[in-house]
């Protein structure tokens, strides 16, 4: 709706946030961490560095995979020094 009625708007993506239940698998050591649902075409609006694996695209979203994309923050509170690739993460 927005890019219809603003014509110089050069790209857009929706996001919607997500509040976590208190309790998350594997358990948080902190605080719970925020979880933005989003398309493929955010990585190209959003600086977002991936600690380790990389982001997801368009075939991972048209086949519905389970797809996670961690910030370091929240990779380390959920997993600490553990790696995460491939871990399943559950809020």
């Amino acid at each position: 709706m927005i890019r219809d009625d603003i014509a110089d708007i050069a790209a857009s993506t929706p996001r919607k946030r997500f509040l976590p239940l208190p309790k998350t698998i594997p358990k948080s050591q902190q605080d719970v961490p925020v979880v933005y649902g989003v398309r493929p075409s955010y990585r190209t609006l959003q600086v977002f560095m991936c600690p380790e694996g990389g982001s997801f695209d368009e075939d991972d979203e048209s086949q519905a995979r389970p797809v996670c994309v961690l910030g370091a923050g929240a990779m380390s509170n959920l997993f600490g020094s553990s790696k995460a690739i491939d871990q399943y993460v559950q809020g």
